[in-house]
């Protein structure tokens, strides 16, 4: 079989850049050399799961979807709001990459809140994944939480890492995903105010 990698060298008039999709591009040594080459096994890939990107949970869903505007530079940006003291959701449906390996994934929430109080939000994670002719209705895998304190108004907010979120069915690359989002509304959630999702950055290994 024949090396799927491509070379364009810096000196080659019109050269056409050929080669296997997936592949990714990286210089070599010296300096001068453009290869294609297959991502390493044991890498991790990333996904950002926006705001604008979900819905709310029929049952015990988010407040809203809103699109917000910070008051002196004029940015906007759209959010899902969380209101306190009640637990609430939301969601996203999407193909998983057909690099990722099955295995359990980490996450991180962004977030914000108008409020200048610098009380804790709880953040939840879970999902399921679905392999062809399964059933849509089964349950999600079991949730990993996290605790983040508010910086204060307007501020944005990244969590600690919710760590090894499982998903529930027998995962594997390729297969279509549901993925839940929370806030506990209870306990150590104790933020007097509506907490803002921008969106949930998620990290999965490859294989």
């Amino acid at each position: 079989m024949s090396d799927p990698s491509f070379l364009v060298r810096s000196g080659d008039a019109g050269a056409i850049l050929r080669g296997t999709p997936g592949h990714v591009l990286a210089f070599q040594s010296d300096g001068q050399t453009l290869k294609g080459v297959a991502p390493s096994a044991g890498t991790q890939g990333e996904l950002c799961l926006t705001a604008s990107g979900a819905w709310a949970s029929l049952t015990n869903g988010a407040a809203a979807l809103a699109q917000l505007e910070s008051p002196l530079n004029k940015v906007n940006y759209f959010v899902a709001e969380f209101l306190q003291a009640v637990q609430s959701f939301l969601e996203w449906d999407f193909a998983m990459p057909a690099d990722w390996d099955g295995e359990a994934v980490d996450a991180t929430f962004h977030w914000a809140s108008l409020a200048a109080a610098t009380d804790s939000v709880v953040w939840g994670l879970q999902g399921r994944s679905y392999a062809d002719g399964a059933s849509i209705d089964q349950a999600f895998g079991a949730a990993v939480e996290v605790t983040d304190a508010n910086h204060g108004a307007g501020f944005l907010n990244v969590s600690p890492v919710a760590s090894a979120v499982t998903f529930a069915g027998a995962p594997a690359g390729g297969q279509h995903v549901q993925v839940r989002a929370y806030r506990l509304g209870s306990g150590a959630d104790n933020l007097a105010a509506t907490a803002n999702l921008l969106e949930v950055r998620v990290t999965y290994g490859r294989v």
